[in-house]
This record gives structure tokens, sequence and C-alpha cells, in this order.
């Protein structure tokens, strides 16, 4: 029987998408599960995965063309026959099939699925099982929401027959580096054109957006950051290393509880504005290709230690293109550190869907007046961007305030709630 398989939405609102790699050729056998091509939307690369056990007869799209969500992608024969008669496919997977991390501090859910259930777990993931021979249903996930993660196959598999070294679940360094954005050469005797695709489109419409629809006004500060360098200093001999980006996040989110009109978004079409229950920080990460900005779900709610842990693993994960889609959506507002780009003040554009974001540069030596005496300390520019719309100067400048004092005295990030 011949099925017809449309490009599903693969994210919050896709309109489309582009081929990247056929993973299975026409006339290739698949089992149910198995990624059958990987696809670029404007946030990540995506593998698409069969619908059914059989034959995939047609591709619906060639590689380079953009699909539109709800069009052919592929057709197939089903049937129980086909799928033994041809291996899974071996070519790498795409850098968004990997499964979502584990929180840091994520309890460990009682039990496997439910009989009958469907287990919750990634392609990549379910690829894995099979090869171990580890049946899903009987594994516990870790993952979030108890999504089965590969570390969860690899410990049942661990319990039974060693796996071929063969079959190793593959890892970040064996994903294929995604494409740049621009010709490495400049170009010679002619202007070359270079289509605008996946992120770098998206960051175009975005920050068009913004700047056409919002009005900004920007809040430039310095802050000292003398205290920070040393607790920094201080966590780096316990092993316990936090990243600059790890504090301004807490910052940034404790900040917001003060003032909860940053943490907000105008509805246009109803005049009004939409105050959010929870805190989920956007974090700029500059990926080859463009920026990607993965998100930290509630993180006023999170101590300085797990945002450290979450935002490791969302930044290698951006700068591969294997974030999860989830953790893509949902921010409320975002922060930018660009200290290890150089540069001093620097202006960001707001998210559209935000209220601000909050950018910071790089520390650098100065000689300031403190208690009467000339000292030198590490003093860093900070800049926040903001709607105007939404926030007027007594908002503004009290949440940079708040972010300020915070910075200085960072002690206060460690302590609960």
């Amino acid at each position: 029987m011949a099925i017809e398989f449309r490009l599903p939405d693969v994210g919050e609102g896709l309109a489309e998408a582009e081929i990247v790699r056929w993973l299975v050729p026409v006339g290739g056998a698949v089992r149910e599960d198995d990624a059958i091509v990987e696809v670029e939307t404007d946030k990540a690369i995506v593998q698409i995965t069969a619908p059914v056990t059989g034959t995939l007869t047609g591709h619906g799209a060639e590689e380079g063309q953009v699909l539109p969500v709800g069009e052919i992608l592929a057709v197939f024969e089903a049937g129980e026959g086909a799928a033994t008669e041809a291996p899974a496919p071996t070519a790498a997977p795409a850098a968004a099939a990997a499964p979502a991390p584990a929180p840091v501090a994520a309890p460990t859910p009682a039990s496997a699925a439910a009989p009958g259930a469907r287990p919750k777990a990634a392609p990549a993931t379910r690829g894995l099982a099979r090869r171990l021979g580890v049946d899903l249903t009987r594994v516990v996930g870790t993952g979030r929401g108890g999504r089965i993660v590969d570390a969860d196959v690899e410990a049942a598999a661990a319990g039974g027959a060693p796996a071929p070294a063969s079959a190793a679940a593959p890892t970040a360094a064996a994903r294929p580096a995604p494409a740049p954005l621009a010709p490495v050469e400049p170009p010679v005797g002619e202007d070359r054109r270079v289509p605008l695709r996946g992120v770098r489109r998206a960051i175009a419409r975005n920050m068009l957006q913004s700047w056409t629809t919002v009005p900004h006004v920007s809040s430039m500060h310095e802050v000292d950051l003398h205290e920070l360098v040393g607790l920094r200093t201080q966590l780096r001999a316990r092993d316990r290393d936090v990243p600059m980006t790890a504090f301004l996040i807490r910052a940034a989110a404790l900040a917001l509880r003060e003032f909860p009109v940053l943490n907000a978004v105008v509805d246009d079409e109803r005049e009004e504005l939409v105050l959010r229950h929870r805190v989920n920080i956007g974090v700029a990460v500059d990926a080859p290709d463009g920026l990607i900005v993965p998100v930290i779900d509630d993180a006023d709610r999170k101590d300085l230690h797990r945002i450290g842990a979450e935002l490791r693993e969302l930044a290698a994960q951006a700068r591969d293109r294997s974030v999860p889609a989830e953790r893509l959506r949902g921010g409320t507002f975002t922060v930018n550190n660009y200290g290890p780009l150089g540069g001093w003040f620097g202006t960001s554009l707001v998210r559209p869907g935000e209220a601000g974001i909050l950018s910071i540069g790089p520390a650098r030596d100065q000689v300031v007046p403190r208690d009467g005496e000339i000292v030198i300390r590490p003093v860093a520019a900070m800049v926040l961007a903001a709607d105007h719309r939404v926030a007027d100067g007594r908002e503004i400048i009290g949440f940079c305030t708040s972010v300020r004092s915070l910075l200085e005295a960072p002690v206060n990030l460690l302590l609960e709630g």
C-alpha cells in the first residue's frame, strides 16, 4: 500500500524547511522510526523519521530545495518484508536528532513506560537501542519529562552482553559540521549571491521585525567585577567552575522578579500587556552559521551551578546544531555575553515576543575610586535594550541597578530563592 508522507511541522509554527541530505535512497528499505532525511529549519538541523516499515519509493524534493510544511516529503510502500533486507542508515545523524539533555538535578522517574505505551525517545536513541538489543519499554528515562536518552540505553545494555565497538552511539564529533554562511574567500570577477537560508534567514526576518516594530531604548552601565572574579577563582579551586554568563543569567532572572514588566510582551492586536508567570532566559550563542538562542527554563528557580551546567550543554549543542527544538522556544528575556568577541559597549535588538535583552562586554582593568582610594578593578560594560512600550526609565534603570548590585556582590547569587 502506497503511503504519502508529508513534511510535518517539526518546530513551533514552522512554515518550510530545506532538504539537506537524504539518508535513504529511493528503493531503500526502512523500519519505522529510522531516520530518512535531514532538513534544516530556521533553528536547527532535524532528522525526519519513517512513519512505517517498508520501502521508500519516492523523494518529494531534491537536496537543496525548500519544501513547505504539508507538501509530500516521501512516498512509502508499507510492508514488513522490505525492511529486513536493508540495514539501518549508516549516515551520521543530524545534529537536532540528539536527545534532550537531562537537567542536572532532575529526579529519576519511578518506573519505565506503562504497558502498551510508546516509550519517549529520539530516533537516534531508538536506533542505538536496536543496535544494542535494548527493549525501550523496560528502560527508565532520565531525560526531560521521562524521555529516554542515550545514557539510559547504554546503562541498560551494560547489564547484558557488551555492544560491539561499531555499535557505539554517534557523538557530536562524528556529526557533519554546519555549512558556512558565506564563501570563505571573497568573490573574484563578479558578485556572488548566497541564499539566505536556515538560521541566517530567521535572523534576518526577526531583526527586521524587531527594528521596525519595537521602539528601542537602551540603558548603559559599568559593573565592577572584582568580587565576581574572586568568587569564580574560589569555585574553580573546588572544581566547581561556573561560566560568567551563568552569573548574568541568574542575576537577570532574580531582577526580573523585582521588575516583571521586563518579563512581559505586548499583544498588539488586543492592546494588552502579557505578564509572563515563568522566567525563561534565552542565551545568545555565537554558532558557526549565526546566533542561536537556546532557552534555560525557569531560570529564577534554578541555582547557579545548575544554570552553569545547562548553559554548557546548550552552548555546545547550539554550536553543532543539536539543540532539541523544545529548548529553542518559550523564551521571555534574553542575555548576551559578547565579552569573548571584544568591543566595549554594545547594543542589541530585542527579540520579537520579548521586552528586553541584557548584554555584557569583556572585563577590563580600570582605575576607579573606592572608599576614598584609587584602585584597579576589572570593569565590564553592561547594556539593557528594552521595549519602550513596556518599560520606562524607572523600571529600566531599576532593573539594571538590581543586576549590577547582584554581580558586584555575587555571593547573593549563590543563595537559594
